[in-house]
């Protein structure tokens, strides 16, 4: 119970300073670094750069230390695009499992971060498809650090997903 307790009152803090960024580049670098590296469950709800909208976690895809979340907007009415990003390389212990999973993946013999992609490719392909993630024409923002960074390269050239991101960050 204290574990819990004490989980919910690091994600409130997590979530009151992303509210609190001024700029776009510090909303995405505190995003991708410290929001992402948490587990989060899909449904959750995160605030949007500047406050005024909201993402939920539409789905999580984890493979081989790869972990992906899919971020979609609230509100049918939205201005904010869907989003993929992908997490960084784990260090904090409490997570042992995460931690000696992506730290493989940081040196897997054939590419940073080469077999979790292998492995998530097919349920990633699936994401860009599914009309509840996005329109068949709209475009995503891409976004990972560290080993997040080098998925989103994968996935960037993975067959034609490059037309599919407006923005890689």
């Amino acid at each position: 119970l204290a574990d819990s307790f004490a989980l919910a009152q690091e994600r409130k803090v997590y979530i009151e300073e992303l509210a609190s960024l001024s700029t776009k580049e510090e909303y995405w670098e505190y995003f991708t670094r410290n929001i992402v590296s948490r587990d989060l469950e899909e449904g959750l709800v995160l605030p949007a750069f500047g406050g005024k909208d909201f993402y939920c976690v539409y789905k999580k895809i984890a493979k081989s230390g790869l972990v992906a979340y899919a971020f979609k907007p609230i509100s049918e009415t939205s201005t904010e695009k869907p989003v993929l990003c992908f997490r960084p390389t784990q260090v904090a212990l409490h997570f042992p499992d995460a931690v000696l999973e992506t730290l493989l993946e940081d040196l897997h013999w054939m590419g940073v971060g080469y077999e979790g992609f292998h492995e998530a490719w097919k349920e990633l392909d699936e994401l860009m498809e599914d009309p509840c993630f996005r329109s068949h024409k709209e475009k995503i923002i891409l976004a990972g650090y560290s080993l997040g960074g080098a998925y989103a390269q994968y996935f960037l050239a993975h067959q034609d997903n490059w037309r599919r991101v407006s923005e890689a960050i």
